[in-house]
């Protein structure tokens, strides 16, 4: 099986390519120029490994938090993939997941803490986004919620990762940066939580707008 994750959330576009065992990546240096590139740099991903687009069994997309008009340019490339009957399956993760995996693979021995909350910027002022696993079976014990910090109650026997614009308000020793873009984290984070989507949620913005 060959899977290609497709991150345009963010400010940088990241690519995960993950072919006979082994993971090729791509990461942009360039800030929101995910229309630009997206096509290119896919194609040079997969040339790389003498593969085209039928060789992908598996897309895996996104979802956010993240640029409404990101979001749309990878939804777009997808839902133009089917219209031409192509006919993969696509999946999708979000970026509280590739923060969470991305921790996990920079710290491989077992966690002290006995769950991870990974915390983003909501749109609205002071408002931000929660979600929590449990690090010992990389399950997910709360989906994602919106809050403040001011009314977050701290945990001593949690890890805070949180978004680096928000990390100085929240006053505690148990807190890391979140890495929001990782190509790699992607396919990892699939590993674990990944969920098929159909293409009517890969169209629809209002599904963009509140994946979860």
């Amino acid at each position: 099986m060959t899977h290609l994750a497709i991150d345009t959330a963010n400010a940088y576009l990241s690519l995960a390519l993950k072919h006979n065992n082994s993971i090729h990546t791509f990461l942009s240096s360039k800030i929101n120029a995910h229309a630009e590139i997206l096509i290119q740099e896919i194609d040079n991903l997969l040339a790389n490994q003498n593969l085209k687009l039928h060789n992908i069994t598996d897309f895996i997309i996104n979802l956010g938090p993240g640029s409404f008009t990101g979001l749309r340019i990878a939804s777009s490339y997808l839902a133009g993939l089917l219209a031409f009957n192509k006919n993969p399956s696509i999946h999708s993760i979000d970026t509280f997941d590739i923060s969470y995996s991305h921790f996990l693979l920079n710290n491989p021995n077992t966690t002290p803490y006995n769950s991870i909350s990974v915390i983003l910027k909501a749109d609205s002022l002071n408002s931000i986004f929660i979600k929590t696993y449990n690090p010992l079976n990389h399950t997910i014990t709360s989906n994602p919620s919106l809050t403040t910090l001011e009314n977050l109650n701290i945990n001593n026997n949690t890890l805070y990762i949180l978004e680096d614009s928000i990390s100085n308000n929240l006053s505690c020793d148990n807190k890391i940066i979140a890495t929001k873009t990782s190509p790699i984290a992607m396919i990892t984070a699939a590993s674990y939580f990944k969920k098929t989507l159909d293409k009517n949620q890969i169209i629809s913005p209002k599904y963009l707008r509140t994946p979860f």
